[in-house]
């Protein structure tokens, strides 16, 4: 690696962390639909990457290598091992808190959970998972509960669900509906088509004419 491609790495990472930082901040800026968090998260992912192949090839390139007299040098600083680029890496790394053994999130503690309660060889219903956190670790519970079967026909005051998007995570409330109608009347609703329960069209039922419109109390998105 010539000494221009090393600066030009250089200025790719920072450039980099430049375009990263004012993203983030003009997502942050124009949040008005809620989304812009996982859209952050989303192009966080393509910056991690990026970043960890160029950070790959500078420690590749400043890589140790033996002398003729045992010891260890740069062939890029032409300086003893460590160079001094690669204290500045260790120094930004831990200015930064990169460390190991960071401790475990929320979610992840609860997929644990969930998939220690209720693997496939152990039978039965499956649980609830009620997760506390306690500090210097979590407790999980196993809940065995039966839930109260869907309405044949949802009214406005009753209980709802929250549909969470996978592709972008976007998140919607809606009333509690069998899983395959809920299935239907999502996939009309997000092509903007009237929704149908019993073989009815919702604008056919005008007590309800409001419950399924995009936009609706029921159908927030957050």
């Amino acid at each position: 690696m010539t000494a221009q491609s090393h600066g030009d790495l250089h200025e790719h990472l920072e450039r980099l962390v430049r375009e990263a930082r004012d993203t983030a901040l003009a997502d942050l800026a124009q949040d008005e639909a809620g989304n812009s968090a996982v859209e952050l998260i989303q192009g966080a992912r393509r910056f991690l990457a990026d970043a960890m192949a160029a950070l790959a090839d500078v420690l590749d390139a400043h890589r140790p290598v033996l002398t003729s007299a045992g010891g260890r040098t740069c062939p890029e600083c032409e300086t003893a091992a460590p160079c001094p680029t690669v204290h500045r890496v260790a120094a930004a790394l831990a200015s930064h808190g990169a460390r190991r053994g960071a401790p475990l999130d929320r979610g992840a503690a609860w997929a644990r959970a969930e998939a220690h309660f209720n693997e496939s060889s152990s039978g039965g219903s499956r649980r609830l998972i009620s997760l506390a956190d306690l500090g210097a670790f979590y407790v999980a519970r196993g809940v065995r509960v039966r839930l109260a079967e869907p309405p044949r026909v949802p009214a406005p005051d009753a209980e709802t669900v929250l549909v969470i998007e996978k592709t972008h995570g976007r998140m919607s409330r809606w009333p509690l509906l069998s899983e395959a109608d809920l299935i239907v009347q999502y996939r009309r609703y997000l092509h903007g088509e009237p929704m149908i329960l019993d073989g009815w069209p919702t604008a056919e039922r005008p007590a309800r004419s409001r419950f399924f419109r995009k936009g609706a109390w029921t159908i927030p998105n957050f």
